[in-house]
């Protein structure tokens, strides 16, 4: 091959030497492909009282098996139902199903499969001590 213009090398960031696997003439687009989409993982948001676009996910989901929601973000609400720590984003959730609440039958468990945005805080929002739970925030913020 005369003048290749690319090498395509093995790399760590273990500190570990390069070693050329191949001299290439051309790359092209399609050289670079798009990283996989992270994990899909289900969440039962416990005790719910739905409205507004969950209340229709619910619903659809009851008739289809399924319904998307779009992007979420969970907040954990203080003891006087005040916002405190950070957001927990969720994206892609889509509604699953639901059924009665095992400690209060006026409101609904409602099970949701989601992909964690990657670099948020860990795996779920803890509720301290004296936490009033969660608020379920929609893509624009709206409860």
């Amino acid at each position: 091959m005369q003048n290749p213009k690319y090498a395509v090398a093995a790399y760590s960031n273990r500190g570990v030497g390069e070693s050329i696997w191949a001299l290439c003439k051309d790359a092209t687009d399609e050289l670079y492909a798009d990283p996989l989409p992270p994990p899909r993982v289900r969440y039962d948001l416990l005790g719910c009282a739905p409205q507004g676009e969950l209340a229709g996910a619910v619903e659809r989901a009851r008739t289809t098996g399924s319904a998307p929601l779009g992007g979420l973000s969970v907040r954990t609400l203080d003891a006087t139902h005040t916002p405190v720590g950070e957001k927990w984003p969720l994206e892609y959730a889509r509604v699953l199903g639901d059924r009665p609440c095992a400690l209060d039958p006026t409101l609904r468990d409602i099970t949701v499969e989601a992909s964690a945005v990657p670099d948020t805080q860990a795996e779920h929002p803890q509720r301290p001590l004296l936490s009033a739970g969660h608020r379920l925030l929609g893509a624009d913020g709206e409860p």
